[in-house]
């Protein structure tokens, strides 16, 4: 059974004008040491990594 394992996080968003978006809930792939998530369209962003959780099925 493969069965692919998205997680979802936090939003920690570093660029002056894009404050609004700190916190916002991203879902996607753990990517490298785990700070960040890679979401479906292929972007990797920045996360808290304390927030990391599986997504409910």
């Amino acid at each position: 059974m493969n069965r692919e394992i998205k997680f979802r996080a936090k939003h920690t968003h570093v660029m002056s004008g894009n404050e609004h978006l700190n916190g916002v809930w991203v879902y996607g792939y753990l990517c490298g040491n785990g700070c960040y998530i890679e979401p479906e369209e292929g972007i990797e962003k920045l996360i808290d990594c304390d927030t990391v959780g599986d997504t409910p099925d």
